[in-house]
């Protein structure tokens, strides 16, 4: 397989340590980095480039096709694909391909073997659409519900639990791909499937041509296991014949503490089920072939920090435009805990409504995915569609449709190119942390009635509104950085050979008695342990022997306070060790990475629609330290005064700042561009061309002012999405040619791209849309300039509803609104879309 610097499974080892220690290490002062530009932007691998989710609808595919695909997604800078079956589209069975089938199998292989011709690399997954499942899965195997059974006689209730087949079948399959959903929870259920596949898959092709085998959110509903109550019972869990009383929703006189301690049983049970019987037979299964897992954890009944923590590629997901910082900081801390090198994230699903996100919200997302520790995007995503399909092609339904027949695709190389930079980063070195903050799972698994608990991605019901919420929002608002931190990987800490940071108690009422045991046998070791609130107050959760286990907590708990293992403090006493306070005076955030020399290295944003200056507080004696702009290329050094770096950044702007134990002799980081008062007029009118598009593709035209396409006074414009050219021309004098200008393309929509005389100067796609054209780039004389506009689809996808066209033709869900109600683009309102400008060069 494709060598990585990451290994199938884990091992623990401590983030960076917290920002005293950290800050002990730069007294001696550092300095520049001093890497040319070529080490700086070295060549992407193809980890560190953009993937994305190809869906394979009804796998009705062909070899040329694929081929033509997987060639345009390497030109434009893509690593790797993601091969998910889906439903297929309507009338065109007889293209379908069975899943598992010799022919599907011939069609996987070719794809693998282009995508490493290309250099590129496949992830595959273990079935079709989401749930793992198939026809022929025997009942004993077969997922299950429980059904409780109540009887009263004498007035005395007694319960049996029934384990009842749910029904439940695979999510919006793939041909032969369909059937009932396997027992999760079952060993047995779980390795019988996954022989299934491997044995029929990697029969045929060689395990070389996969990297790894990915598992989707968890989206079953299973709640029992056709032996849950015998592993209750092993266990030590069935501690009374009265525990099922937490399923009868009518019984209102058992103490509320027996209940909570029950549940907590019963979803702890389920938890180590899913965690034993899931997670490592399938990481087992699939280490046996030399892959990598890749999961998310979401939705999942067990903690998501130890289900992230038992794949090699943890992953998360952002669905919709809300940005939930902490919520999507669970995958990158099991990742950073444990030692993982990669994060990945399925990206922008239903970012906004279909083809309404333009590159410039898409950036915005990923630099927030960047700021939550993510390092490995998957776009969502990119559905397969034969050249010959009429426009907009095969689409899927929560996408946000990054493919080449949606105009953004022309300048999609660049926000790729940028993505490529920022990963290569932030994959390198180790993951930095001020903190540690423990996640008391034992609270909801306690507190919240019914019966599984759901962590599902929006955080409701298990972690919105929690001590751990309140606590983690202070110290993220506070600037300091942290990772969260299970039970079980506390008890990791135990056998790592790194002392860890400080491990910060949030407000919480439960804590297992073994979790406290390492706590104070880590305190004993050296690291600090700060509640937020009395340890005093702490009770076990669950039921067996709880009493006798209340009391060996409370001893530990006097001990450690009284010793000053444990103490109390606040958030403001954590944020006084931190470095990177200065974050939460000002719009910007930063991530931090460690390297084997030294290195610090900030990736830093400015999350507001307005610039900005902030001053940052640096582990630097010296006057200078580099800065990299992902964006542009643009690399040199900066001023530093005692340690104090103040850095502007223009809205939604990024910048990678390094300091570094070395400082040979480097440029200067370039000044941005500028307007001012020494214009450079502009020579003809501007002339008009439309390169591509549709529906029809209009003849070039002179404008005598910048306006919007649709205000042009042609009825079509209204209905075109595609890439449009305004070119024009300037005259410099000869010492003027020898100094680089400043190009203000003024308003515009979507995206645009400058060239200077027929050399690309640059991408644009974030106001403000001010570029610097290099000396290089200039000639004495007459300088050509020619602007390319991307459009959004809307408008093309407003008229095919207008005039009833037949684009919407799939299988199953056949594409809904990001509400989930059929999807419907006629009452849109027409979008204004070109180069307005005003334009302005300047020197």
């Amino acid at each position: 397989m494709p060598q990585e610097n990451i290994t199938p499974g884990f091992t623990f080892r401590s983030s960076i340590s917290s920002g005293l220690k950290w800050l002990s290490l730069c007294a001696a002062g550092v300095a520049l980095c001093g890497l040319s530009y070529a080490a700086d932007w070295p060549e992407p691998t193809s980890t560190q480039k953009p993937w994305t989710r190809w869906w394979w609808h009804g796998s009705a595919v062909n070899k040329e096709e694929i081929t033509r695909e997987l060639e345009e997604f390497n030109r434009i800078g893509l690593g790797g694909v993601e091969i998910t079956p889906i439903y297929g589209v309507q009338g065109l069975e007889a293209l379908e391909t069975q899943f598992l089938s010799d022919e599907w199998l011939e069609l996987i292989e070719h794809a693998c073997m282009e995508a490493q011709r290309l250099g590129m690399q496949v992830d595959i997954v273990p079935g079709t659409g989401w749930r793992l499942g198939h026809e022929f899965v025997p009942e004993s195997e077969r997922a299950v519900e429980l059904k409780l059974h109540k009887t009263v006689t004498d007035g005395h209730v007694h319960y049996e639990i029934e384990p009842e087949l749910s029904g439940e079948r695979v999510k919006r399959p793939a041909p032969g791909g369909s059937g009932y959903t396997i027992d999760m929870l079952d060993r047995d259920a779980v390795a019988n499937y996954l022989d299934r596949f491997h044995q029929t898959f990697f029969k045929k092709l060689s395990p070389n041509l996969v990297r790894a085998v990915f598992h989707d959110s968890w989206e079953y509903e299973t709640d029992w296991s056709h032996h849950f109550e015998k592993e209750l019972i092993e266990r030590g869990r069935m501690t009374s014949p009265q525990m099922y009383s937490i399923f009868d929703t009518e019984r209102s006189d058992i103490p509320k503490e027996d209940l909570e301690r029950w549940r907590y049983d019963y979803r702890m049970t389920l938890e180590e089920l899913l965690l034993e019987n899931f997670s490592d037979t399938w990481g087992q299964k699939t280490h046996a072939y030399h892959l990598f897992t890749r999961n998310q954890a979401h939705g999942s009944i067990a903690n998501l920090l130890d289900v992230y923590a038992k794949t090699d590629i943890p992953e998360t997901e952002i669905f919709g435009d809300s940005q939930d910082f902490l919520m999507h900081k669970f995958s990158s801390s099991a990742a950073h805990v444990t030692g993982k090198k990669l994060v990945s994230a399925e990206s922008y699903t239903w970012l906004s409504e279909h083809w309404t996100s333009d590159l410039a919200k898409i950036k915005q997302a990923t630099d927030y995915l960047f700021l939550c520790g993510v390092n490995h995007l998957f776009y969502h995503g990119t559905a397969y569609s034969p050249e010959n399909a009429g426009w907009p092609g095969w689409v899927f339904y929560a996408s946000t449709q990054l493919n080449d027949r949606n105009p953004l695709w022309n300048h999609l190389p660049a926000l790729n190119t940028y993505i490529a930079r920022v990963q290569a980063e932030l994959q390198s070195g180790h993951s930095y942390a001020d903190v540690y903050v423990y996640s008391p799972i034992a609270d909801p698994y306690s507190e919240v009635p019914g019966t599984k608990l759901r962590q599902n991605i929006d955080g409701r019901r298990w972690f919105k509104g929690t001590g751990l919420e309140r606590t983690s929002q202070a110290l993220w608002d506070a600037g300091v950085h942290f990772d969260f931190i299970s039970d079980r990987q506390i008890q990791g800490l135990l056998l790592s050979t790194q002392t860890p940071p400080t491990i910060v108690l949030p407000s919480l009422k439960r804590i297992p008695l073994h979790t406290a045991k390492a706590l104070d046998q880590l305190a004993r070791q050296g690291v600090p342990i700060l509640s937020v609130e009395n340890p005093s107050d702490w009770i076990v959760p669950g039921y067996k022997e709880h009493e006798q286990r209340q009391a060996q907590l409370d001893a530990l708990v006097k001990a450690a306070l009284q010793s000053g293992r444990f103490v109390r403090g606040t958030v403001q006493d954590i944020a006084a060790l931190a470095p990177d306070t200065w974050q939460a005076n000002s719009s910007f955030r930063c991530i931090r990475r460690i390297h084997e020399d030294g290195t610090q290295s900030y990736f830093i944003v400015n999350r507001s629609a307005d610039s900005e200056t902030a001053t940052l507080s640096l582990p630097s004696t010296t006057d200078t330290v580099r800065r990299l702009d992902p964006w542009t290329g643009e690399t040199g050094a900066v001023s530093v005064e005692d340690g104090a770096l103040a850095l502007s950044l223009a809205p939604y702007q990024s910048t990678i700042i390094k300091v570094a134990p070395k400082s040979p002799a480097v440029s200067r980081f370039p000044e941005p561009a500028a307007i001012t008062t020494n214009t450079i007029e502009l020579q003809s009118k501007w002339r008009l061309s439309f390169l591509e598009g549709g529906p029809t593709l209009p003849a070039a035209r002179t404008l005598e002012k910048l306006l919007p396409i649709t205000e042009l006074g042609n009825p079509d414009l209204q209905n075109f999405a595609g890439l449009l050219a305004y070119e024009n021309s300037f005259r410099l004098s000869k010492p003027q040619a020898d100094k680089a200008i400043a190009i203000d393309l003024g308003e515009l929509s979507s995206s645009a791209q400058l060239f200077v005389n027929d050399t690309l100067v640059g991408t644009s796609i974030q106001a403000p849309h001010l570029l610097s054209v290099p000396a290089s780039a200039l000639k004495s004389g007459k300088n050509e300039i020619r602007v390319e506009v991307a459009t959004l689809a809307t408008n093309r996808i407003r008229h095919l509803d207008r005039t009833e066209t037949p684009w919407r033709i799939f299988k199953d869900i056949n594409l809904v609104n990001i509400d989930y109600r059929a999807f419907d683009a006629s009452d849109w309102e027409i979008d204004a879309f070109g180069l307005i400008g005003p334009v302005v060069l300047s020197q």
